[in-house]
C-alpha cells in the first residue's frame, strides 16, 4: 500500500510520467485461506451453557438452528414463519444466500424446543413475519445477531469469549463429514 502510494504522488507531482507500477492483484501477499475451525464437543457445551444461562430465547433458538442447520447468520435472521414445517420439521431457506439458491434444512430436536418456546414468547400479534423479533418487534439483522451473541458472551473465558457464529456451520459441516456424508453431497 505504501509503495502504491508513493508512486500516486510521484504521478501527482509530474515526477514520474508511467503509469503506477504496482497492481495490488499482483503485488499484494495474500495468505492461505483460514483453515476451517470446528468447536469440539466440550466447547459447543460450554458455550451452549453461557448462551442457556443468559435466558434470551432468541439467542438460544439463533444457536439451536446455527448448530444443527448450519446455516450462516444472515439466513438465520432471513427465516420468516412461513418457511418453517413443524411437522416435516424443515426450514426453508430463502434469498439472498451466499451461493444465491433457496435450499430446505432440515432441524432436530433443538431446534424443535427452542422454536416452540420461542414462538410462545414472540406471540402472533407481531407486525413482522421474520422468525427473530427484538423486543420492539423489529426483526434482527445479521449485525444485531452478532452484537447480542457478541455482549453475551464476550467476558466469557474462551472458547465462548471468542464465539464466532460461523463457526458453527463448520462445526455442523464437519460432524456430517465424519459421519460418512460425501463431500459433494455436503457441498
Amino acid at each position: 500500500g505504501h509503495l502504491s502510494t508513493f508512486f500516486g504522488w510521484l504521478i501527482a507531482e509530474e515526477r514520474y510520467s508511467r503509469g503506477n507500477p504496482v497492481v495490488s492483484r499482483i503485488h499484494s501477499q495474500r495468505g492461505a485461506p483460514a483453515a476451517p475451525r470446528p468447536y469440539g464437543d466440550h466447547d459447543l457445551r460450554t458455550i451452549w451453557e453461557c448462551v442457556e444461562r443468559s435466558g434470551k430465547l432468541e439467542l438460544m433458538l439463533a444457536f439451536a438452528i446455527g448448530e444443527e442447520c448450519g446455516l450462516r447468520g444472515g439466513e438465520v435472521t432471513n427465516i420468516r414463519l412461513t418457511d418453517i414445517d413443524a411437522s416435516a420439521q424443515t426450514i426453508f431457506v430463502r434469498l439472498p444466500t451466499k451461493n444465491k439458491r433457496t435450499r430446505t434444512v432440515p432441524f432436530h430436536t433443538k431446534v424443535k424446543k427452542y422454536l416452540e418456546l420461542w414462538l410462545k414468547e414472540r406471540g402472533s400479534g407481531a407486525p413482522d413475519d421474520h422468525l427473530l423479533l427484538n423486543r420492539a418487534f423489529h426483526r434482527f439483522t445479521t449485525g444485531q445477531l452478532d452484537f447480542w451473541f457478541k455482549k453475551l458472551l464476550s467476558n466469557e473465558p474462551d472458547p465462548a469469549g471468542s464465539f464466532s457464529f460461523h463457526r458453527l456451520r463448520h462445526t455442523w459441516a464437519t460432524r456430517l463429514m465424519n459421519n460418512g456424508m460425501e463431500l459433494a453431497v455436503l457441498k
